[in-house]
């Protein structure tokens, strides 16, 4: 994080899959009043984020930042039977998510998914993040995981999967 855009940063969300360095050249870039959110990914231990006091590990948690609301999801579909990875069923994110009210910006590793898949793959997305949308209505979805960038709407909701680092203005 260097240039000038630098000093205009509000707000830093990391989703998931991230290496020990990326977080110190993170925590060193990034001026101590700015708030990081946080995910797990698929290839992030379960408590990656405990160690770090500034990141906001906000999985099953929302947050008023400002003028606008957050909320996220740690981990991807199970697909393999693991339990040091941050990889959780169907049915864990729905209930995760159930238990948060609606935010305007949900980050999550995985994308979400709107109907159950008859096979788990590691790319099968995750109901709980489809069943969110569908219910909560959040403004913006932002996740990781896919390593190919797009974005996409699902109604009213724009869904945005991001890869390595973007600096993008949202308005509310």
């Amino acid at each position: 994080v260097t240039g000038k855009w630098k000093d205009d940063i509000d707000v830093v969300f990391m989703l998931g899959d991230i290496f020990p360095n990326d977080i110190k050249i993170i925590l060193d870039a990034t001026p101590e009043i700015v708030p990081i959110y946080a995910v797990t990914g698929n290839h992030d231990s379960k408590n990656l984020l405990d160690a770090y006091d500034r990141l906001n590990h906000i999985s099953g948690k929302r947050i008023e930042q400002d003028n606008y609301s957050v909320t996220g999801l740690s981990g991807s579909i199970r697909y393999k039977p693991d339990s040091y990875f941050s990889l959780i069923s169907n049915e864990e994110s729905e209930k995760i998510l159930s238990d948060v009210g609606h935010a305007d910006i949900l980050i999550a590793h995985d994308m979400p998914c709107f109907s159950a898949p008859k096979t788990i793959t590691a790319y099968s997305g995750l109901t709980g993040i489809g069943k969110y949308i569908i219910e909560k209505k959040p403004e913006i979805v932002l996740n990781g995981h896919t390593h190919e960038p797009c974005i996409k709407r699902y109604r009213n909701t724009i869904i945005r999967c991001i890869y390595g680092v973007e600096v993008f203005t949202i308005a509310f």
